[in-house]
């Protein structure tokens, strides 16, 4: 094998490429099996017979012209079984512990069989033991670029390759397959839906306009341009459409606000009728409730005084008709006894009886004029109360509604930023 050097930016270092002498290779002193043996083993052996190794083990230096394996015991130990002399290796320097899932990435990328595919899905399993959360629109770039200070690969060639398992998986497979190139994946990968990839992918496939990927590349950038332009303005008109509603809900507010501030009063107010122990009270709601059944209660009671003093009134107002009559009488025939039952007739008392009347029927009138005013008022702020309440609940309910459009264009303008 020829000599090559690779550096990684952080942890390990590949060395070289090349064939090593197997005498200078000692398995892992970390690794606890020294020996291998079983129908697996003899496997291996025959394989390597009929077919050489299909993969070369990792080592690391550790004096000079010595070594020690980091991955690959087992071929290691079948190449001493065959009494080979030379073993195709891979070596590496490490400036710290190489962690499994670091030597199973890179025994892959060493393969000459790996697909794209398969590279992608290695570094995509390499970020995920990272302990990074799978997700479905992953951001590849994002990967690329915290992989790429961990792995030899550089940053744009990890992009690259991750971009091809947004792809829609017919074309996936067709990459797999080494049915479909690599570089035409890479500038369809940047369309926006799968709709468009596989219209793409249809249009290469039935190679109507000889493509090339430069041109590819050119139209693609096109529809991006054009793309981004409608979004812009998407994103223009959202925001100007989000300010409006920030506006709209500022003055909202300040309109709940007032109204908080009338039901406040007039719930205030409602506590001057209510008795010591309920003006305790400070949940509006159960104020209303007291006060509903104060109005129940109150006009029982008034309407009960109120016929009380309407009978009062009209009886009153009987015996004032009667005196009426019989002063009538006396002022007409000039008689000073009475025709029925011949008493003496004291005009000056009838007169001061009648005027007692007439003032207990004023007086009763103005009693029934208070008791309607105190029902009247009862019922006027029962009224305020629920109208205040009502408004003040719609417009709760549309500052809610603007709050819930924010959230909505917020996040939709927050996906325009991520296209």
């Amino acid at each position: 094998m020829s000599e090559t050097k690779e550096t990684i930016k952080t942890g390990f270092k590949i060395i070289a490429r090349k064939d090593l002498p197997v005498i200078n290779i000692k398995i892992s002193s970390k690794n606890p099996r020294h020996h291998f043996r079983g129908a697996a083993m003899e496997d291996l052996k025959n394989s390597i017979q009929n077919l050489g190794l299909i993969q070369p083990i990792i080592v690391k230096s550790i004096e000079d012209n010595k070594y020690e394996t980091i991955a690959g015991n087992r071929r290691l130990f079948a190449f001493q079984e065959l009494k080979k002399k030379i073993i195709p290796s891979i070596i590496i320097e490490a400036n710290s512990e190489i962690t499994e899932a670091d030597i199973a990435l890179l025994e892959n990328l060493i393969r000459d069989d790996l697909t794209p595919i398969e590279e992608a899905k290695a570094y995509l399993n390499r970020w995920l033991l990272m302990g990074n959360e799978d997700t479905e629109n992953f951001q590849y770039d994002k990967i690329a670029s915290i992989i790429s200070k961990e792995l030899p690969p550089s940053y744009n060639h990890i992009k690259n390759i991750l971009s091809l398992l947004r792809l829609p998986k017919g074309v996936q497979d067709a990459i797999h397959l080494k049915k479909f190139k690599r570089t035409y994946g890479y500038e369809i990968s940047r369309l926006n839906t799968e709709e468009q990839m596989l219209e793409y992918y249809g249009k290469i496939k039935s190679n109507k306009k000889n493509w090339t990927v430069a041109r590819l590349k050119e139209e693609i950038d096109e529809i991006l341009e054009g793309e981004r332009e409608k979004t812009g303005k998407i994103r223009k008109i959202k925001t100007m459409t989000l300010e409006n509603i920030k506006k709209n809900l500022r003055e909202k507010r300040e309109v709940r606000n007032k109204h908080l501030e009338d039901f406040i009063n007039i719930t205030e107010e409602i506590k001057k009728y209510l008795k010591k122990e309920d003006k305790k009270e400070d949940a509006p709601d159960n104020i209303y409730k007291i006060l509903q059944n104060y109005i129940k209660v109150e006009k029982e009671t008034v309407d009960y005084d109120w016929k009380r003093l309407q009978q009062q009134i009209n009886d009153d107002q009987k015996r004032v008709n009667s005196i009426d009559a019989l002063l009538n009488q006396v002022e007409q025939l000039s008689i000073t006894v009475c025709p029925y039952c011949e008493a003496g007739i004291d005009i000056e008392a009838l007169t001061e009886k009648q005027q007692k009347l007439r003032e207990q029927i004023e007086d009763s009138e103005n009693k029934q004029l208070n008791l309607n005013s105190i029902l009247n008022q009862f019922q006027k702020s029962e009224q305020d109360f629920k109208k205040t309440k009502n408004i003040l609940e719609k417009a709760n309910q549309e500052i809610k509604g603007f709050i819930r459009d924010i959230v909505k264009y917020r996040k939709e303008i927050d996906e325009l930023e991520v296209k």
